[in-house]
């Protein structure tokens, strides 16, 4: 059955690209979003969520290949499972993110980031994972989700200000981790953090 926020989209190539979006990925969808929520209606509510941001997205969307779009579904996903846990429970502290390596786990794929080269790309996806949660939120939400600093800021407690000084430390982070494995040896994961 289609979503009716999707059989509500009126021109009929949006809808149909989404009809295909949804049921492509809707599996990988239910589970990123179970992995926050444990109520099947809490899971419901947050993939209508979810796929009227993506709808709003549309036309990124079709712009992005398969393995960026996977990712961003996922990054979706999680961000829209966070939100309405945090709407439910507002005083309730939760992480800022869970691991990347779960989708890498998953379907193999590399996530690209618009801050890095492609042949940087490698580098990053191999340190992204010991990044900090707070580092990790930060390019997620900007990067891949296109959050504005003041989105970010919002869902950190932090001035929009302070976010575009954090995304400068966040990138800095990143580039010193992707330095780290430039610099290793054949075989090995390089320096930590």
């Amino acid at each position: 059955m289609i979503p009716i926020c999707i059989a509500a989209i009126e021109d009929e190539s949006d809808r149909s690209f989404m009809e295909r979006l949804y049921f492509s990925y809707r599996g990988l969808m239910y589970s990123q979003l179970q992995k926050w929520l444990t109520d099947s209606w809490d899971v419901e509510d947050a993939m209508q969520t979810v796929l009227v941001k993506l709808i709003d997205k549309l036309s990124l969307l079709k712009r992005l290949d398969e393995n960026r779009l996977a990712g961003y579904i996922c990054a979706a996903c999680r961000s829209g499972a966070v939100d309405l846990l945090r709407k439910k429970e507002p005083n309730r502290s939760l992480p800022l993110d869970e691991s990347l390596d779960s989708l890498h786990e998953k379907d193999g794929r590399e996530l690209e980031w618009k801050l890095i080269r492609a042949d940087q790309l490698t580098a990053l996806a191999r340190c992204f994972s010991r990044l900090d949660d707070r580092t990790r939120f930060l390019l997620e939400g900007y990067y891949l989700l296109e959050k504005s600093p003041r989105e970010l800021g919002r869902e950190l407690g932090i001035s929009a200000d302070s976010v575009r000084m954090a995304l400068v430390w966040a990138r800095r982070k990143a580039y010193e981790c992707m330095e780290g494995q430039a610099a290793a040896p054949p075989g090995t994961l390089g320096t930590d953090l």
